[in-house]
Order: C-alpha cells, then structure tokens, then sequence
C-alpha cells in the first residue's frame, strides 16, 4: 500500500511540473507572438510613413512638371505669335518691295 501512495503522490508531482512546463511554454508562446505582432506593426508604420513620404515627395513633383508644361505651352504659343507676326511683316514688306 505504501508503495502505491508514493507511486500515486510521484505520478501527481510529475502532473503537477508538466502543468507548470505547458504554463510556462503557453505564456512564452504568447510573449513571443506578442513580441512578433509589434514587430509587424512598427514595420507596417515604417513602411507606411515611408510611402505617404513619396507620395508628398510625387505630388510636389508632378506639380512643378505641370508648372513646367504650363510654362513651355505658354512659351510656344508666344512664340508661334512671334512667328506669325514675322511672317506677316516679310509678306509686307515683300509686297512694299514687289515681290511676289
């Protein structure tokens, strides 16, 4: 009989460490995934900071290129008026000097 209770008090001292084992590997289990979340979060703010960086960094360019497009269609069209009114002047001229 004495046997059988150190037996049975030996199996609940065993139950009891792999109880407190699986305790403590579920709570390292949840450190590490917890530890592994914020890692995923702090690098989705990283990469979202550096994206809305490029963004601001695209719109400020396609708006001076657009500044740039203005500038050059206005510049041609000054100089198309330029063109045409040299043309107009040597046609006057060729008609002052009898040219056809």
């Amino acid at each position: 009989m004495i046997d059988l209770t150190t037996e049975i008090k030996y199996h609940r001292q065993q139950v009891a460490i792999l109880k407190t084992e699986k305790d403590t590997a579920g709570a390292v289990a949840d450190m590490n995934i917890l530890q592994a979340k914020h890692g995923v979060l702090n690098q989705q703010y990283k990469i979202q900071g550096e994206i809305n960086r490029s963004h601001r960094q695209q719109e400020t360019e396609n708006m001076k290129a657009k500044g740039l497009l203005v500038t050059i269609q206005n510049e041609s069209n000054t100089q198309n008026t330029r063109l045409l009114q040299l043309q107009r002047r040597i046609y006057e001229l060729e008609g002052r000097v009898g040219l056809p």
